[in-house]
Formats: structure tokens, C-alpha cells, sequence
């Protein structure tokens, strides 16, 4: 397959309407809640850990302690 004809073949969408569709429905059903509850959760903004509330600090005051102390060999992981 050439550049050219890769390119082309991206253009296409993976899935098309009818099978996302089919998919949102049956997702839904096995949550068991509604199409366009689903839809609302997939389009809501993205988050991460750092959105919610955590002790993360005191992991972190901790891990630069015990650095400053030669207590940590190894880094986090």
C-alpha cells in the first residue's frame, strides 16, 4: 500500500452511523440506562485524578523527604 492510497483509506470513518448507533443502544441496555444518558456521559469534558479531591501532597512532601534524607534509592513508579 503506497502513502497515497493510505491516506485515502484514512479519510473513510472506521464505523459507520448505523453500527455506532447499534452499539450506543446495546451499551446502554447493558448499563441499564438510557441512549441519550450514555451519549451525555460520552460527550461530557474528559478528567483526571487531579480533578478530585486526594492526599496526594503528603505522598509527595514524603517521597521529597525521604529523598533530601538518601532514604529513596529507586524513583517512583
Amino acid at each position: 500500500m503506497s502513502r497515497e492510497e493510505a491516506l485515502e483509506k484514512l479519510k473513510t470513518p472506521a464505523y459507520d452511523p448505523e453500527t455506532i448507533d447499534q452499539d450506543f443502544e446495546y451499551v446502554a441496555t447493558k448499563l441499564g440506562i438510557t441512549v441519550d444518558e450514555l451519549r451525555g456521559y460520552f460527550n461530557a469534558p474528559n478528567k483526571s485524578f487531579r480533578d478530585y479531591k486526594s492526599q496526594m501532597w503528603i505522598y509527595d512532601m514524603g517521597a521529597k523527604a525521604s529523598k533530601a534524607l538518601g532514604l529513596e534509592i529507586g524513583g517512583k513508579r
